[in-house]
């Protein structure tokens, strides 16, 4: 609940920039995306992921709880 943009449209907004660059023959330019909110509402979750989001944490988060996202972003990805 941003002014102006929230999270789910931001992520939208780097995912639609990130594929016109590969389009355009850029690669390997992939932008990691951590939500953070405050809404646990059940579709909260869903809406993360269908923006784009690789996760996301509810608050209150913990130093943990990010820095464990973090270590599951850098992950290299099964193919």
């Amino acid at each position: 609940q941003m002014p102006g943009l929230d999270g789910v449209q931001a992520t939208q907004l780097i995912r639609a920039d990130e594929a016109a660059d590969d389009t355009a023959g850029a690669t390997d330019r992939r932008l990691h995306v951590i939500g953070l909110t405050a809404d646990a509402g059940s579709g909260v979750g869903a809406a993360c992921r269908g923006a784009g989001m690789d996760f996301h944490l509810t608050k209150p988060a913990t130093r943990d709880d990010l820095l464990a996202a973090i270590a599951r972003c850098r992950q290299p990805a099964i193919a």
